[in-house]
């Protein structure tokens, strides 16, 4: 069931919402243990540490984005590149 704070996140974009379930079902089979935060502008998943976001931050022109999309941020040891990434940044400080 789809928790009420999740469905008010997406209230302004509930056509998206098909992919953060996706997105959810995914990293639940993936990780074990997680803890999802709901708020204002991001949903926030933890294990020990914050490791991904759900948002609609922009990090493109609204004309160049699709109608249906959410913006997913890993925290990640390592640069990954591929063409589904629109920004990337990586830092080797530890």
């Amino acid at each position: 069931m789809m928790d009420q704070d999740i469905l008010l996140f997406f209230d302004q974009h509930m056509d998206s919402l098909p992919l953060y379930e996706a997105f959810e079902s995914s990293v639940r089979k993936e990780i074990t243990d997680i803890r999802i935060k709901v708020q204002k502008t991001q949903i926030s998943f933890y294990n020990r540490h914050l490791f991904a976001c759900v948002s609609f931050a922009k990090v493109r022109k609204k004309k160049d984005c699709p109608d249906n999309y959410i913006v997913i941020t890993f925290g990640l040891n390592h640069k990954l590149e591929l063409p589904r990434i629109d920004a990337a940044a990586f830092s080797d400080k530890k």
